[in-house]
């Protein structure tokens, strides 16, 4: 993983790039034709890409296998942006906290199944992202996921904290904690607050763009 003048990099064993551009790179008109991006709202879905492109009206997002020549991505502020890479496939997904509880991840576990893939070998690489010491929520957020984590296995405390009567949410810690119950061991993070760096979006901070991940 590393800086680049465009945003940050990270280089997958496969041969794949990803780039979580900072917000104020000027992307290619080249680039932008090239690419394919999620039609987001939240939802718990990814798609094969080209299978299942036109069936959905939203998804939020895509796998391939690494075939298909073809830039995948999403848009993010706070949420999450997932890159990910195998043997066999390559893909990307947003999610919030809508996105996590939507069944994000497993929907991406079922994909991959049908397209012959062994889960617990792809790298995943969480980009910038709202932290979970910026990332507060009230407490009907809060008991959704208390519900959520009991359902899954997964100890609340994992991606809950309290602090000052305040309740907050730590997205990437519960992406891992769902990514692990799969078996999954190979989870990148590259640790960058998007409330707290300037170089990129964030809603919390008043934002009204995105920035864009790829994985090529």
């Amino acid at each position: 993983m590393r800086e680049i003048d465009s945003g940050i990099q990270f280089d997958f064993p496969t041969g794949e790039k990803g780039i979580f551009f900072f917000k104020n790179f000027q992307i290619t008109e080249e680039f932008i034709n090239d690419m394919v991006l999620a039609r987001q709202n939240h939802t718990g879905t990814n798609i094969i890409y080209p299978d299942e492109y036109n069936k959905f009206e939203f998804f939020d997002g895509l796998v391939s296998y690494r075939s298909v020549r073809q830039y995948l991505g999403v848009k993010t502020a706070d949420c999450l942006p997932v890159l990910f890479a195998s043997e066999k496939l390559k893909g990307c997904f947003h999610s919030g906290w809508r996105g996590l509880i939507n069944g994000i991840v497993e929907n991406l576990y079922e994909k991959v199944k049908i397209m012959g893939e062994d889960f617990s070998e792809i790298t995943f690489v969480i980009g910038p992202h709202i932290c979970g010491r910026c990332y507060e929520v009230k407490e009907d957020v809060a008991d959704i996921f208390i519900r959520f984590a009991k359902e899954k296995g997964i100890s609340q405390s994992v991606f809950m904290y309290f602090k000052d009567h305040k309740i907050f949410i730590d997205l990437a810690s519960c992406c891992k904690a769902l990514l692990k119950t799969f078996s999954v061991k190979k989870i990148f993070d590259v640790q960058i607050c998007v409330k707290e760096d300037m170089r990129f979006f964030s809603r919390r901070r008043g934002d009204n763009s995105s920035q864009i991940s790829v994985i090529f």
